[in-house]
């Protein structure tokens, strides 16, 4: 009996380290569920942390690249405006020049005109030189005749 009785106490003491043991283990098997739902809870809170930023930064982004698309389309304007002022300025030049060259054409056909009127005129001048200078020699010959 006694040994019996050694048994039984040593099943005892046995039974209460296993029940001490499952009550350790049991306390960290809690442990690691609070940490892991921690742990869960924490991402989440990162990954949406993390969603945020990066929808901040496209945000930011976003607007910068409005402004630069708002500062693009001011310089198209103004580069666009500065092109057709130069093309109306191109076709007063052109207008300009046609009526240039209109005008020198014209002044040609005075020009050849008034060459023409001059060679006639010059023909003339020495028709009439001739001219003069027969009746000066007729002149001259009745002059002599009437002196006999």
């Amino acid at each position: 009996m006694v040994t019996l009785r050694g048994q039984v106490l040593r099943a005892e003491e046995s039974n209460a380290r296993l029940l001490k043991k499952v009550t350790q283990q049991e306390e960290g098997l809690s442990i690691l569920e609070s940490t892991h739902l921690g742990m869960y809870l924490f991402h989440i809170w990162l990954m949406s942390w993390f969603f945020l930023s990066f929808a901040f930064e496209l945000v930011i982004l976003f607007l910068e690249l409005g402004g630069k698309i708002g500062s693009l389309e001011r310089e198209w304007e103004t580069a666009k405006a500065a092109l057709q002022k130069s093309l109306e300025a191109l076709e007063i030049e052109r207008k300009a020049r046609s009526v240039a060259d209109r005008e020198v054409l014209e002044l040609r056909g005075q020009v050849l005109g008034v060459e023409e009127s001059n060679a006639r005129l010059l023909e003339k001048v020495t028709q009439q030189e001739e001219g003069l200078s027969i009746l000066e020699s007729a002149h001259l010959g009745m002059d002599l005749f009437c002196l006999w």
